[in-house]
């Protein structure tokens, strides 16, 4: 994989607000607030607390406690999937994966994606940022894991967009980028999940969930899963008030996420691990992106925006 990481800025209007929970002036309205039942889509039991990933001024050691229990939690949800499906065949049947998602303050609500077995770099990839087994990025300290990131871009009938890092951040799990796998599928519909990318072999952290048929992201965008439980989470993103540039208005993050067939989760964070002790949306000032060099920081970055899907 490519040593480059992709750090673009979204239209002026995107937060530059480190990763985690949202802040409180950025929280919808008291009275306006949903719950998971009148968003009407199913909570997921296992992720009503919530755990974050905003680690700033924190002490290495007590990291490392909060993704030890995050790690647990993992294995859990693996476990539990593994009992409940013991009596099925599974020889060669695609992985399956999930991912919480809260909108602002509403319960977590869960989302079952099936990877594709032709598609097996981009859907390890995904997998591994699900269980966030790679650590921190050496260069900026960065946590390779969906848990806590926020969708940045959502535009009524055509998709989401995830997957950032932190702001403006795509890598892959290996810190980089990694080339088109195959076009071997297509956006066909509703559910469908692909790679976002600046251009051919620019893949990195962030992906797509289509709300309908995208034909215009054919042989553009990599295809590797599509959604198998969960389709009502997407009627309620979809449903979300955007800014004119598609930024969601109320938040919508992944709160925790993780894998239910394939191997066991490996740890993200062992004895020896070494943690960085940062802000989660600051970049080492020697990130290589190419020309200009970078700012401290993400908002200081003149970037171009991604192309438009």
């Amino acid at each position: 994989m490519s040593s480059a990481v992709s750090v673009e800025r979204p239209p002026s209007q995107r937060s530059s607000r480190p990763r985690g929970r949202p802040s409180s002036g950025s929280r919808p309205d008291a009275s306006r607030r949903k719950t998971g039942a009148q968003l009407n889509v199913p909570v997921a039991e296992a992720s009503r607390n919530t755990t974050t990933t905003e680690f700033n001024d924190e002490d290495p050691e007590a990291i490392r406690r909060r993704f030890r229990d995050i790690d647990d939690r993992r294995y859990r949800e693996w476990n539990n999937y593994q009992i409940a499906q013991r009596s099925d065949d599974q020889g060669g049947a695609p992985e399956v994966v999930f991912i919480d998602i809260s909108i602002g303050d509403a319960a977590p609500a869960r989302v079952v994606i099936e990877l594709f077995n032709d598609a097996p770099i981009t859907a390890a990839n995904f997998r591994m940022l699900l269980t966030g087994e790679k650590g921190f990025d050496a260069n900026t300290g960065i946590k390779l894991d969906y848990i806590d990131t926020q969708a940045w871009r959502i535009q009524p009938g055509f998709g989401v967009h995830l997957g950032e890092l932190s702001p403006g951040v795509s890598m892959s799990a290996d810190g980089g980028f990694f080339d088109d796998e195959n076009f071997c599928h297509r956006h066909a519909g509703r559910g469908t999940v692909s790679m976002t990318n600046r251009g051919p072999h620019t893949n990195g952290s962030r992906f797509f969930i289509a709300f309908d048929k995208t034909p215009a992201l054919d042989f553009r965008q990599v295809v590797f899963g599509r959604i198998i439980e969960g389709m009502s989470v997407l009627d309620a993103i979809e449903a979300i008030q955007t800014t004119r540039n598609g930024t969601p208005k109320t938040p919508v993050t992944i709160s925790f996420c993780g894998v239910l067939s394939g191997p066991p989760p490996q740890r993200s964070i062992r004895d020896d691990t070494d943690v960085p002790v940062a802000k989660s949306n600051t970049l080492a000032a020697s990130l290589n992106v190419g020309s200009p060099p970078l700012g401290n920081t993400v908002a200081e970055i003149d970037v171009t925006e991604p192309p438009s899907s």
